[in-house]
């Protein structure tokens, strides 16, 4: 007996001693491994140890399909060493596997294996707030993290990212989420980030005002996913451009261009807003000439004429102010109207607004203080309007000139290249010819008898 348990003794001595020497610690068996990411096989070793890492392939009974895959193989120090299988989709999900160790040494030459795991589909993080209007001091938000797909007890870190808006990328630590099942629902509510820890260097930045996101990250799966943006508000004036349903305009028409938003929601007083200044962006080889109204309602507020050639000097932005006099009252969304009219010798071409930097001369700002003088908090949001087409008339466009002595006086914007003649008609229905055209550049002047009653004038294309 005694001799017996002395066999057993030094069986069992020899048995921790292999397990001291080489010992898998990741993956055990039972692992699910999603197949997005990377996923870290780690064991311990002896020094000097010739370490070859194997990933067997197993049919669902259980049979060895593939024995030969070695992934990795060399000599390692002493210590917890380990292997970074990443992206395991490229292993069929229909098998299963084991990780298998072989150490070897002057001494030894031993073998550790895995329990089965199996290759399961892509992670996935995804998350919503369940409000998307502009962020105010004083609120919160709900955030509602969905997951699936991972191994219990993963993580998931939860940072609050500001896009460039005219400084340095920043992120806030909001929560590091342990996930405590595969898959699951979890709401946060997050307060109006502010105090939060920086996620990266320099240790602390301030909140800036404008577009903002959440970014899920989760290290092992390699997910990088940004929520929707929403809008935080940290200042108390805010002007930014609104696109419309105008696409094109003709030359010699008028149309809405865009519109120009003021908000004054955190504005503690009324405002008075003196000047408003957008980047016009053209990247047109053709002159253009532009008559652009501001209007506040049905209030003109200001009108700028902007006539040049945008591939002159490569003067494809420049800078349009609208000095003004204007109060708005605090805690009010006001909408500015932006019309454009095409002037006759306007050609062909396109432009849009845009509050975006083209440089520190082409940029865009608004001038306001509080009604009384004391400064006022701004920001400019990024923000652009449609492209506007510039056509050419297809149409004759009459503008009246001067009457008097029986006469009336027209300019006719009218499609360049082509000869008119010119019709009258007191019934619309017998129409008699004035005159004719030679070919026309852009106008033509008409000079017209008004006399002997009413008279109808239209032009006819040769």
């Amino acid at each position: 007996m005694k001799k017996w348990l002395a066999i057993v003794g030094l069986v069992c001595n020899q048995i921790v001693s292999v397990h001291g020497q080489l010992s898998l610690l990741y993956p055990q068996g039972g692992e699910d491994l999603p197949g997005n990411g990377m996923h870290t096989v780690s064991w311990t070793n002896v020094a000097d140890m010739n370490i070859t890492l194997y990933f067997d392939w197993y049919d669902t009974n259980g049979v060895i399909f593939v024995s030969d895959n070695a992934l990795y193989t060399t000599v390692l120090p002493a210590g917890t060493n380990s292997f970074v299988l990443s992206t395991p989709a490229r292993y069929p999900s229909e098998y299963q596997y084991k990780v298998r160790l072989v150490g070897t040494n002057a001494s030894t030459n031993m073998t550790v294996s895995s329990g089965f795991v199996h290759i399961t589909g892509p992670a996935t993080l995804s998350a919503h707030l369940d409000t998307y209007d502009p962020w105010l001091p004083g609120q919160s938000r709900t955030n509602i993290l969905v997951w699936s797909g991972f191994q219990s007890n993963d993580t998931c870190l939860i940072t609050f990212e500001s896009p460039m808006l005219h400084v340095g990328d920043y992120g806030f630590i909001v929560t590091n989420v342990t996930l405590t099942t595969s898959s699951g629902t979890q709401a946060f509510i997050i307060s109006y980030p502010t105090g939060l820890a920086a996620a990266y260097p320099p240790a602390s930045h301030s909140l800036v005002d404008g577009s903002h996101r959440f970014l899920l990250f989760n290290e092992r799966c390699q997910i990088f996913q940004f929520t929707e943006k929403i809008d935080v508000v940290t200042t108390a004036l805010r002007m930014s451009l609104v696109a419309n349903d105008t696409f094109a305009i003709a030359r010699g028409d008028s149309a809405l261009c865009g519109s120009i938003v003021l908000d004054s929601t955190l504005a503690t007083n009324n405002v008075q807003v003196t000047n408003i200044a957008i980047i016009l962006t053209s990247f047109s080889t053709n002159w253009l000439s532009l008559k652009f109204t501001l209007e506040g309602g049905s209030q003109v507020l200001r009108t700028n004429t902007v006539s040049y050639k945008p591939s002159s000097n490569s003067q494809y932005s420049i800078r349009v102010d609208f000095p003004i006099n204007l109060i708005i009252t605090n805690n009010q969304l006001k909408e500015l109207s932006l019309l454009c009219e095409v002037l006759s010798d306007c050609e062909t071409g396109s432009f849009l607004w845009t509050t975006d930097e083209i440089s520190s001369v082409v940029q865009s700002s608004i001038g306001a203080t509080y009604v009384g003088g004391a400064p006022i908090s701004k920001t400019v949001i990024s923000s652009t309007t449609s492209f506007i087409d510039l056509v050419e008339v297809f149409k004759p466009k009459f503008f009246f000139q001067t009457q008097g002595g029986g006469v009336s006086t027209f300019q006719v914007v009218c499609k360049p290249q082509v000869s008119y003649t010119l019709q009258w008609s007191t019934n619309l229905t017998d129409w008699y010819n004035d005159f004719s055209t030679n070919s026309v550049t852009n106008t033509i002047q008409v000079a017209m008898s008004t006399t002997n009653g009413t008279k109808f004038f239209r032009l006819k294309e040769n």
